[in-house]
């Protein structure tokens, strides 16, 4: 055997060995989190119907964690035979993938697991200090979410937006809303985008949708806005229609009406009248009547 062949063997060896070595030690440390009884740190997670209790060793949560590290070390619990710690802004499931990472160096089954829990798991992880695992989680659900993403984008949208150490979602949500933005016009979740994004959409003149659809969308979203979305319209007063205007009010000068037809406002656009100023409205009409959609009876 060659000397390069000795080498490359040996070296294969010794990351097998590696590997070995890990394996069994992730599987001992979770083995003393899920049989120990000399416990010290008693972690109480979420609250009322969505409530679990942890236990978990000081010095392991010490040694795992900086957050942890840092409130294990505050005055309050320095010689307490028991440290209570409580994390009510944590669902229990999410917490135990998080204590099952911190004892054993591995994410169970994340990767089987929903976009949306993913991004759960990521938002504790960054709260927690774990930041050698958000890049893998971010690479996670951006797998997760190939096909999927309209099922998840205003709230994927809001994550972003408050997390900066989320880098890799950052810019996956910026290509989306400079490249691709009628994704975000048919969007499950649509009706909880934030009013400065929508305004932003609403004024670009390259979203390749009809402009009904976009109209559709606008005036599902200030319904919600308005705590109108599951009235019927027949039973709505002068001050639904009232609110439902001031939502509207910023979106209607960049709504392109001469490209909606006659038929589409008569369903669509003229039942809800009522919400709009007189002189607003004679200029939808006018618009409209620039490409000989509508009569003068409408």
């Amino acid at each position: 055997m060659t000397s390069e062949k000795q080498a490359l063997l040996k070296k294969n060896l010794s990351i097998i060995s590696k590997k070995s070595f890990f394996f069994d030690l992730s599987k001992h440390y979770l083995e003393l989190l899920e049989n120990s009884n000399n416990f010290d740190v008693l972690i109480k997670i979420g609250h009322e119907d969505n409530y679990k209790e942890f236990y978990a060793h000081s010095f392991i949560l010490n040694q795992r964690s900086n957050y942890f590290k840092k409130l294990l070390s505050s005055t309050n619990f320095i010689k307490k035979k028991q440290i209570i710690i409580e994390k009510k802004n944590i669902s229990p499931k999410v917490f135990n993938i998080i204590l099952r990472y911190i004892y054993g160096g591995i994410l169970d089954n994340i990767d089987s697991q929903e976009p949306k829990f993913i991004l759960d798991v990521l938002i504790a992880a960054d709260e927690l200090n774990f930041f050698e695992i958000i890049d893998y989680l971010q690479d996670i659900f951006l797998k997760q979410t190939q096909n999927s993403i309209q099922r998840y984008f205003t709230h994927f949208y809001d994550v972003t937006s408050q997390y900066s150490n989320f880098t890799k979602l950052r810019k996956y949500v910026k290509n989306i809303v400079t490249e691709l933005p009628h994704i975000i016009f048919r969007a499950d979740d649509f009706i909880g985008l934030d009013k400065e994004t929508l305004l932003y959409l609403v004024k670009r003149v390259d979203i390749v949708i009809d402009e009904i659809e976009i109209w559709d969308c606008i005036l599902k979203w200030c319904m919600a806005k308005s705590n109108l979305k599951n009235k019927d319209i027949k039973d709505w007063n002068i001050d639904d229609f009232y609110c439902l205007g001031k939502s509207l009010e910023p979106f209607l000068p960049h709504i392109k009406f001469e490209y909606i037809t006659k038929q589409d406002y008569s369903i669509k656009i003229k039942p809800f009248k009522q919400s709009f100023d007189q002189n607003v409205y004679k200029k939808i009409k006018e618009a409209i009547n620039l490409n000989e959609y509508i009569d003068n009876n409408i």
